[in-house]
């Protein structure tokens, strides 16, 4: 297979790796998760065999695993010491937690997304995000929807559900092709916490197509595959 032209761009004044032609049947905005890079998702980009300009922004805030050690970037601040008391614990839930930083957050998908839309002239725009990445990708579009194709939901929860709820229940999303992945054994964001996301995207309107994986937080080929297969139907 061909490798696919990469580019560095700035999207909504944010680093973002580029990937595909001007001749690609549809958009994909994928968002990395916490302490990533860009980087490590965009081989999805040359792997996945779909027609499609890929498009792989950087998270405004700088991450770190471990305290004093940083790495990657992320879409809002996380302390990392508070982060690994609460992994101490077990597999998190993001619902009630609300960083200061989200609505900047927010605001910064829908810049994102919003001028993917415009360069799109007509064709289909994905969103999509993996983890954190993707709790911002279900609350960004929830909370003010856009005119995207689908939403790719890897590994994420819910977040802010004492507001996000309201938007839930108001059934914004109706029809929304929506893929969320999974996996049974993730020691970082609890398998229950990715079904409550299910059943909120189901409550808010989304046709969903729910794929649970045996595996811990992680893109394994079950679910490169599911992704790619589900990609290749809406485009």
């Amino acid at each position: 297979m061909p490798m696919l032209p990469e580019q560095e761009i700035e999207l909504a004044g944010r680093r973002t790796i580029a990937i595909g032609g001007d001749d690609a049947r549809a958009l994909v905005i994928l968002l990395h998760g916490f302490a990533m890079k860009p980087e490590e998702l965009a081989p999805f980009a040359h792997s996945l065999g779909v027609p499609a300009r890929f498009y792989f922004p950087e998270g405004p805030a700088p991450a770190a695993l471990v305290p004093g050690e940083p790495r990657g970037r992320a879409w809002w601040h996380i302390d990392p010491a508070a982060r690994l008391e609460a992994m101490s614990i077990g597999p998190r839930d993001f619902a009630t937690y609300e960083p200061a930083d989200l609505p900047a957050a927010r605001a910064l998908c829908g810049a994102i997304v919003d001028r993917v839309i415009e360069e799109a002239a007509g064709r289909p725009v994905i969103l999509g995000g993996f983890s954190s990445g993707g709790m911002l990708a279900f609350d960004t579009q929830l909370r003010a929807p856009r005119a995207i194709r689908g939403l790719a939901l890897l590994s994420a929860t819910r977040i802010a559900w004492s507001s996000q709820r309201a938007f839930v229940e108001a059934a914004p999303l109706g029809g929304l092709p929506a893929l969320l992945t999974h996996g049974e054994a993730d020691d970082d964001l609890a398998f229950s916490a990715g079904l409550a996301l299910r059943d909120a995207a189901i409550a808010a309107g989304c046709d969903v197509t729910w794929a649970p994986f045996d595996g811990a937080h992680e893109i394994p080929l079950v679910a490169w595959r599911k992704l790619r297969t589900w990609l290749r139907a809406l485009i």
